[in-house]
């Protein structure tokens, strides 16, 4: 059986398998020696051990290097192992075939690239990653140039081992594409040098590197010029990521930007995939990086931006930078992320707005900011799945009422202010949701004083999973004056489904075109189905060691809070504990025990949450309750992040904006 399986199937199990294994395998059979003797030798790390054995091999009989060598595509230089000319040489005509070569800061230290012409001995070469180190000679202006030609060369990398790295100006930039003429992908960590009058002219008459696709930039401090180089430069590059703590303008240097206008509409006419990362930016510097960007044609698709402003003053320019960010990308864009943090000073939200974004089909926000959801729907009809952190939620009221149906699938609020009519906006506008996540927000509104229900109405949503978990139910009007915090929820679906509107229904006939539910037929009541019922409590074990938690009602609990409910205005208004209720008390009494700050109470910290065996004190409060259409899968009792990852929507930003 095993000698029958193709070889194409075999070299796909053995890159699933480390070096001890696919040597197992490759005694098993003959069929399968050679295949997995050669998947074992594609990488090796070199050491002091391997370069002694290589010189130390008898001239009679081949060693297992010559032997094998020829199959090694990958090398890994070890921290410590001592290199010269001559162990350089050997290398190369032990391990003729390599593809990828990692060479350590302190094997750079250790013998020059000066004399070292034979690089291109390695044909085959594509991948190199080079690390240095600042105190080393490895970081001069010489060290690129000191490469010989590497004819084959697509993937270069440069890693400084501190924060730092080389100095990085136009001539650095020149020399890579001299040594690597067909470079597709350049990553590089270094401080950019600002920008002069002298490289402002020297940029005209750059040669483009056609070639490069992708770029890949770490730094300090970006001088914005370095954008249009970088346009220039590699015309054809498709993504650009920038990870840099400010981009500072030289004084007097930005009115010169104009001379630049012969090559706006050529500058970055291919890039599609954008990724900022910028922390402790001060000033308009922010503002002005994109403000260079918007005078190019740039068809960008897909934007991830990140942008650190702990202090309070520059709050407001970062909230202009991210409204400019997506102004400029909004005809094409189709995939953005945006995460900003405006600094623990400044708490109010910064409106953003989202003009028409045909194309959108992806939305990542996460930060300080106030978005009108309504208008956010009306401008972006193409959006499919939306994603909200820390932000705040309202309705414009002026916009599309809801009998204009989107086709919105998947929403996600994390540690977002809500409203109840907000959700029950969603559920009569997006008929074909099918995720909801909310964890770790507020939702504010009334809970109805018969019944004590506080009602989030989304019986028009036929949602396949939803993640409910964390979230702080407020009601308005519990108490006159008094914001009272509500911790038993209830998730039902309608007994029974909205009936088509035959009418909607033939006008709604095509692609894309969600059912319209008449409301206005009359209905038999019907008590709405339990899905589950869900009740908030805390854990004391003293006044600094509290935890909170969360539990499904068992049967027999429910219809005693469905009992309780039926009568709740005249049950609440006999059984309603006076003043205080299970944690109160006990926290209380250690208070005056310990003479300890109100920081520590009950009502700042916990919304006066009771214990578990005290839940039924909880219910003259009154409870939430989330009417559904219908609902596949649910999670209600894990943690405050969402573990749901049928769309995978933070893969994009978390990606570009790992460090190394």
């Amino acid at each position: 059986m095993s000698s029958t399986l193709p070889l194409e199937v075999l070299s796909i199990i053995a890159d699933s398998l480390n070096t001890e294994e696919k040597l197992a395998c490759s005694c098993v059979c003959k069929h399968w020696t050679k295949i997995f003797q050669i998947a074992a030798w594609s990488s090796i790390e070199i050491d002091s051990f391997v370069i002694q054995s290589i010189k130390e091999q008898s001239s009679g009989e081949k060693s297992i290097y010559q032997k094998n060598g020829k199959y090694v595509k990958k090398i890994n230089l070890d921290e410590y192992v001592e290199v010269q000319t001559s162990e350089w040489q050997v290398l190369q005509r032990e391990f003729p075939n390599i593809r990828y070569i990692s060479v350590p800061h302190n094997v750079l230290e250790k013998f020059s690239f000066k004399g070292l012409s034979n690089w291109d001995a390695w044909t085959a070469l594509q991948t190199a990653v080079f690390y240095l180190d600042q105190e080393g000679p490895t970081v001069s202006e010489n060290f690129i140039s000191d490469l010989s030609i590497l004819p084959s060369l697509k993937r270069l990398e440069i890693i400084p081992i501190d924060n730092d790295g080389m100095e990085l100006r136009i001539d650095v930039f020149e020399a890579i594409q001299e040594r690597a003429p067909l470079l597709e992908y350049l990553k590089i960590k270094g401080n950019f040098v600002p920008f002069n009058f002298s490289d402002m002219a020297a940029m005209a008459f750059a040669p483009p590197a056609d070639n490069v696709k992708e770029i890949t930039l770490d730094c300090t401090h970006m001088d914005p010029h370095w954008l249009f180089y970088f346009g220039i430069k590699y015309p054809n590059v498709r993504k650009i990521l920038v990870s840099t703590e400010s981009s500072l303008i030289p004084r007097g240097l930005f009115c010169d930007i104009t001379s630049l206008s012969a090559y706006k509409d050529h500058a970055f006419s291919h890039l599609e995939v954008m990724a900022v990362n910028s922390s402790e930016d001060i000033g308009d510097s922010p503002f002005c990086f994109w403000n260079m960007l918007a005078r190019c044609n740039i068809p960008l698709k897909r934007l991830a931006y990140k942008l650190d402003s702990p202090k309070a003053a520059s709050s407001r320019n970062s909230a202009k930078a991210v409204q400019l960010a997506i102004d400029i990308f909004s005809k094409t864009i189709k995939e953005m992320h945006i995460s900003c943090f405006l600094g623990w000073e400044d708490t109010s939200f910064k409106p953003i707005r989202f003009g028409t974004c045909s194309n959108l089909v992806l939305l990542h926000i996460a930060g300080q900011f106030e978005i009108e959801l309504d208008m956010l729907l009306d401008n972006c009809e193409a959006l499919r799945n939306i994603s909200f952190v820390d932000s705040k939620i309202t309705e414009h009221l002026a916009g599309t009422s809801p009998e204009k149906l989107h086709n919105l699938t998947e929403i996600s609020f994390n540690s977002v202010d809500l409203y109840d009519k907000t959700l029950s906006y969603i559920s009569s506008r997006c008929r074909k949701l099918q995720t909801l996540c909310i964890y770790n927000s507020n939702i504010t509104g009334m809970i109805s004083p018969e019944t004590g229900a506080f009602l989030i109405d989304m019986h028009h949503t036929h949602l396949k999973y939803l993640h409910w978990c964390g979230n702080d139910i407020c009601s308005m009007n519990s108490y006159p004056n008094v914001v009272a915090s509500i911790h038993t929820t209830a998730i039902q679906q309608r007994a029974h489904l909205p009936v088509l509107d035959e009418e909607s229904d033939n006008n709604t006939k095509g692609e894309d075109k969600p059912s319209v539910y008449n409301d206005d037929e009359e209905e038999e009541e019907e008590e709405d189905i339990d899905i589950t019922w869900i009740h908030d409590y805390i854990i004391v074990n003293g006044l600094r060691d509290t935890a909170h938690h969360r539990r499904v009602l068992d049967e027999d609990e429910i219809r005693i809070a469905k009992d309780y409910f039926r009568n709740f205005q005249a049950r609440r208004e006999a059984e309603t504990p006076s003043g205080s209720d299970g944690v109160k008390e006990y926290f209380d009494s250690m208070l005056a025990l310990f003479d300890k700050e109100s920081s520590c109470h009950p009502d700042m910290m916990w919304n006066r949450r009771v214990i578990r065996e005290d839940w039924k004190k909880d219910l003259y409060r009154g409870y939430a309750k989330l009417l559904l259409g219908s609902l596949d899968e649910y999670e209600v009792e894990e943690s405050m992040v969402c573990d749901h990852r049928k769309y995978d929507y933070p893969t994009f930003l978390e990606c570009e904006y790992t460090n190394e």
